[in-house]
């Protein structure tokens, strides 16, 4: 790995290190916890290219963001356990807005997403993936919206389906 991989690459494990902490003394740990998860985007930038691209800073906030939402819809249903044993949560911080905000980072990151790929000028496929995103966006919500602790467990495996949907849609759109 070259000199800037192994920085990044040391940076990555100290977040990764530190995440788990975070739930004890941090209001939405679930920012460390979308620094942690999304990084490896940089370190793939950083060893292959040597540096880090405007491309793949987008990418990682689009990651970031969705990790925002997808852990904010499993930190709705941990609401109450996490309330008795004294941990912080993006859920508990948002209090009565924490729907608001699922929605909003999700649509954040699905807008990168969608910006990124029109500025690499990829097949009109690959916005099947956006299409896809947005329509489990809204069954997400319909999930989440009354609060119900199983269905935003559901809400929060429901991203399987976003990840799959992403994956498909950047093979669509760069093999095309």
């Amino acid at each position: 790995m070259n000199f800037l991989a192994v920085k990044v690459a040391v940076f990555g494990l100290a977040l990764s290190t530190f995440y788990p902490l975070t739930k004890r003394f941090f209001a939405i740990p679930q920012l460390f916890l979308g620094l942690a998860f999304s990084w490896g985007i940089l370190m793939v930038s950083a060893a292959e290219l040597n540096e880090i691209n405007g491309s793949s800073l987008f990418l990682f906030a689009s990651c970031f963001f969705w990790i925002l939402a997808y852990d904010t819809a499993y930190a709705m249903s941990d609401k109450e356990d996490d309330v008795k044993v004294g941990l912080h949560s993006s859920a508990i911080t948002f209090g009565k807005k924490v729907v608001y905000f699922f929605i909003l980072f999700h649509l954040i990151s699905l807008s990168i997403w969608s910006w990124l790929g029109y500025e690499l000028n990829l097949h009109p496929l690959f916005y099947l993936s956006s299409v896809s995103w947005l329509a489990l966006i809204f069954y997400q919500y319909l999930l989440i919206r009354n609060y119900d602790r199983d269905n935003c467990l559901l809400a929060f495996k429901n991203n399987n389906w976003v990840g799959f949907s992403l994956l498909v849609g950047s093979m669509l759109g760069t093999s095309l």
